[in-house]
């Protein structure tokens, strides 16, 4: 019981980073991840050839895509203990998390200097699919080790 509340935990935390990230004014935001930017142009110019502000919109949505999977990997660690079956955690998972990027971006749309975008649903989206993807091949290789370590002890 402890374990599924201290997950479940975990996974409301992240939808609250999410939210506060949602409240968070234009131009704020638009510094943060221009900082981040500077710092990846900067440390990277020799790797990367990519125009300045081409390389901040990946950064931004780069970062809906991975705050999105991180999510769904969380619910989904939350709901294997809460529930069985890898279809339906899947399903519920998914629907879970796409209602949080819906709710986030209509949260968007009513903070200053922020616009709400089916674009990003879709990105949000995308690292959904990704993360419940990661959960489920982690999920198999420990399996497959766990069933290899129980074999060589007998």
């Amino acid at each position: 019981m402890l374990k599924k509340l201290a997950l479940w935990s975990m996974v409301f935390i992240a939808a609250a980073v999410i939210f506060f990230f949602s409240v968070e004014s234009g131009n704020y935001s638009q510094l943060r991840t221009f900082r981040i930017t500077r710092l990846v142009a900067e440390g990277g110019e020799q790797f990367i050839d990519i125009e300045f502000d081409k390389l901040h919109y990946y950064i931004r949505k780069g970062a809906h895509f991975f705050e999105y999977l991180m999510l769904a990997f969380l619910m989904s660690l939350a709901v294997n203990k809460s529930s069985r079956g890898v279809v339906k955690h899947g399903l519920m998972v998914l629907l879970l998390c796409t209602l949080v990027a819906c709710i986030d971006e209509g949260i968007q749309t009513f903070t200053a200097g922020r616009t709400g975008r089916v674009k990003d649903i879709i990105i949000d989206g995308s690292g959904v699919f990704m993360g419940i993807i990661g959960y489920n091949f982690i999920s198999v290789v420990l399996d497959k080790l766990k069933h290899a370590i129980d074999c060589k002890q007998y």
